[in-house]
């Protein structure tokens, strides 16, 4: 997943189904979590199952959330309450995504358009390290 904004529940329930079809293949396969930002500012934060050892997700490189639980501290976004999520200097989201494979393609540009460059930031938004 990758975006910006503020959500309070993000949840793939009726988006995607799990287990196999009559033929016997995976329905769902491939889903990525990488290089995301997870942070609620009142600390209820939580990841309703671990997808961590799940075969059908890569997760990778995210700021926050590892083994399907919250784990970090404040991103220091610039101005989360007005809607700004870049990273402040000194934010502990920098430099989270440091493997080349985890930008290309979809991934090569944040939500503003500026490409990525390794290491890059957790989130929606490009900050050098």
């Amino acid at each position: 997943m990758h975006g910006d904004g503020s959500y309070r529940d993000i949840s793939i329930d009726g988006i995607a189904t799990f287990g196999v079809n009559r033929a016997g293949q995976q329905i769902v396969s491939g889903i990525e979590l990488i290089g995301n930002l997870a942070w609620n500012p009142d600390g209820q934060l939580r990841m309703a199952t671990d997808v961590a050892g799940d075969p059908r997700f890569t997760v990778a490189q995210n700021h926050n959330v590892r083994n399907g639980a919250f784990v970090g501290d404040d991103p220091l976004f610039v101005d989360a309450a007005n809607g700004d999520f870049n990273l402040r200097p000194g934010s502990p989201a920098r430099a989270k995504v440091t493997t080349a494979a985890y930008i290309a393609g979809l991934y090569a540009k944040d939500s503003n358009g500026t490409a990525h460059v390794l290491p890059t930031s957790a989130g929606a938004y490009y900050a050098a390290a």
